[in-house]
């Protein structure tokens, strides 16, 4: 399964069917206004991702797509983020600390995420001392090969934030639509 790819699709005869039972016009201005929220909420959700720190190579930011699907009865808009952390970042995972017993727990090995070794050390939270690899918060011994992280991210919630932020406008431009037709 390809975790990096969007395709948007949209399917001409099912368009020529709801456009003979809507109207060309209507049907035209509801494909419009759900482009433009999707689009909204994809460029809003690069900038909360963008600006929440977690950002290390810009691969879930560039994964963010927006698509639209018409149907026979209904028209559908799509924002995806296509990494396979992108729910993580998204809803945040923790690891147990002494102030909180509800938490789960989420531990990444690095032959699962070969890079997380490397930005470990890159932003010192693992450092080499006298040729050994250890925790900078504990001096745990780390092994490259064999061992992993426990990994605490605040959720970001770039999905939801602008969906919410949006749907009130989003909803009021479609019943404009429907009313004045």
């Amino acid at each position: 399964m390809a975790y990096n790819y969007f395709k948007i699709v949209v399917n001409q005869d099912k368009l020529d069917k709801l456009f003979s039972k809507y109207g060309e016009e209507l049907t035209e201005k509801a494909i419009r206004v759900v482009n433009k929220y999707t689009n909204k909420i994809s460029n809003e959700a690069k900038k909360i991702i963008d600006e929440s720190g977690y950002r290390d190579t810009g691969r879930l930011i560039n994964s963010i797509k927006h698509s639209i699907y018409a149907y026979i009865d209904r028209i559908i808009g799509e924002v995806n983020g296509g990494t396979k952390y992108a729910q993580y970042i998204h809803e945040g995972v923790k690891h147990p600390t002494k102030s909180s017993e509800r938490t789960v727990p989420f531990f990444v090995p690095f032959k699962v995420a070969p890079t997380l070794f490397k930005w470990a050390v890159r932003n010192k939270v693992i450092e080499s001392i006298d040729g050994v690899y250890r925790l900078a918060s504990t001096g745990q011994i780390v092994e490259p090969d064999r061992g992993g992280l426990q990994v605490h991210i605040a959720p970001a919630k770039y999905f939801e934030k602008p969906f919410n932020q949006y749907k009130d406008q989003f909803v009021e431009e479609v019943s404009n639509i429907i009313n004045k037709n």
